[in-house]
């Protein structure tokens, strides 16, 4: 494996975790009148804290490789807290969606107000528990959008009318997630690539760098590349996903093996699958498909999935398709006439395409 230098994530996450601890305590001070204030807080410090901070941390730390001092970074931090504040609440809504009762080794929010409601005797816990979410998120969004509004940077509308942009995408991308999920028709190969584009590449790795590139005032030239290299990056680190959502350890990813299995969801994984299953010398496994919705799925089940992944061609044909990206993001990131971009950029890379949670 390629040796990397990622230490920046540490040291901005400090930062953020900082600014988002100080927010929220301030926060169920100025809401205090209401009695879900507290709870919702509570649990926003605990949750927006014990992710890995990819976007607010990229965002920062781009803005010092385009120039900006650490005092001007300082100043900007609101930007990068709302970022984690949108990602929390986009999570929270995800894990409603695809029932997952946990994140980051946390208890899901829909299910922890179920629980509770359940103790309480609700007349409709699972009700309380969807509606409940959605107010939560929706504050979690008008509080992001707040922060975002300290900034007085003279690109601040571009800023915005960017973000608006980015996420309005990210809104549809999962619209589309869920309704192939549970359509009976298979999934074109690029419908699946386009949900990962939007809801993954783009959201996580194109949003803060050309944001911090918009502050920055970096020409659109340079800012077309960039698009591109972190669109490679993105696309990869999605495909890891699906590929420790199969094979990865929960104890290091925070999430139960075969998720996306029990979910039934339209991976490249399951297309490729599939596909292959599909070919007249593969027709003995065709009853592992079966497997993709079972909701009380076996550690057994899992392990046959994997299997069938291993003998057929799936995994050297993915292997192939991340290596297509690997060539467009080389390819790209060698125009770019940032060194130090170009540095932190790679590491990026290598570090996505070998991560284990």
């Amino acid at each position: 494996m390629e040796k990397t230098n990622l230490d920046f994530l540490k040291k901005r996450k400090v930062q953020i975790d900082k600014y988002l601890i100080t927010l929220l305590k301030e926060k169920r001070i100025t809401y205090k009148h209401h009695k879900d204030a507290e709870f919702l807080f509570n649990y926003l410090e605990g949750f927006t804290t014990s992710g890995k901070t990819i976007r607010g941390s990229l965002f920062l730390e781009s803005l010092s490789l385009f120039g900006k001092t650490e005092k001007e970074i300082e100043a900007l931090i609101p930007i990068a807290a709302a970022m984690e504040i949108i990602h929390s609440a986009l999570l929270i809504q995800d894990d409603f969606m695809d029932q997952d009762e946990t994140r980051r080794g946390i208890i899901s929010l829909h299910k922890k107000i179920e629980n509770e409601a359940e103790i309480k005797k609700s007349r409709k816990p699972q009700l309380l528990s969807i509606s409940s979410i959605i107010c939560a998120t929706d504050i979690c969004f008008f509080i992001a959008f707040g922060e975002i509004a300290k900034s007085n940077d003279k690109n601040l509308p571009k800023i915005i009318s960017f973000l608006s942009e980015e996420y309005t995408n990210v809104g549809f991308a999962q619209w589309k997630d869920v309704e192939l999920g549970l359509s009976v028709e298979k999934a074109k190969l690029s419908s699946i690539k386009d949900i990962y584009l939007y809801k993954t590449a783009r959201y996580t790795f194109v949003l803060p760098l050309l944001c911090a590139a918009l502050i920055s005032g970096e020409d659109k030239n340079l800012i077309s590349k960039m698009e591109n290299v972190a669109e490679s990056i993105g696309m990869v680190f999605q495909i890891r996903d699906d590929y420790l959502s199969l094979f990865g350890d929960p104890k290091e990813t925070g999430k139960p093996l075969g998720g996306d299995i029990i979910e039934d969801k339209q991976t490249i994984y399951k297309y490729y699958l599939t596909k292959e299953i599909h070919k007249k010398e593969n027709k003995k496994y065709l009853p592992v498909l079966s497997l993709f919705g079972k909701k009380d799925l076996s550690d057994q089940e899992i392990k046959k999935i994997q299997e069938v992944i291993t003998k057929t061609d799936v995994q050297s044909t993915i292997e192939k398709l991340i290596n297509d990206y690997q060539d467009t993001f080389y390819g790209n990131i060698n125009q770019l006439n940032n060194e130090p971009l170009k540095k932190v950029m790679t590491d990026f890379f290598i570090f996505i395409k070998n991560r284990k949670k």
